[in-house]
């Protein structure tokens, strides 16, 4: 586990997402997704995968990376990393998760909402 050596409120150390700086990155890189050049489209997709198996290990070690576990900055970075993603195992695991953190103002109610309804149904 990586610390970043800062207490959060509840007094548990907020781990080194590293979520900002590769939600950053897939907003720069955005526009290789689309391109027409195909190894730009690879570089795009392996780059949003390792940012959502990132993603997925947060998820393994503390649940849904909220504002209270890593910061506010992170945790709308880390939404914004899950809805980039192509993984859907990675939508589908992230989707209930939020949804949990609703009800504790940990969450914005619409981000799950967008997730599971908008740009990128959860197809089964």
């Amino acid at each position: 586990m990586i610390y970043l050596g800062v207490e959060s409120g509840a007094g548990r150390c907020r781990p080194d997402s590293g979520l900002t700086e590769r939600a950053a990155a897939d907003h720069q890189l955005a526009v290789r997704a689309n391109s027409d050049d195909p190894a730009e489209q690879v570089a795009w997709r392996r780059l949003t995968a390792r940012h959502g198996d990132r993603l997925n290990e947060i998820m393994d070690e503390y649940g849904w990376p909220t504002a209270e576990l890593v910061g506010e900055e992170a945790a709308r970075a880390a939404w914004l990393i899950a809805h980039a993603d192509r993984q859907l195992d990675v939508q589908r695991r992230a989707h209930p998760l939020m949804r949990q953190a609703v009800p504790a103002d940990s969450a914005d109610p619409r981000e799950p909402a967008f997730l599971r309804e908008g740009r990128t149904p959860m197809r089964k």
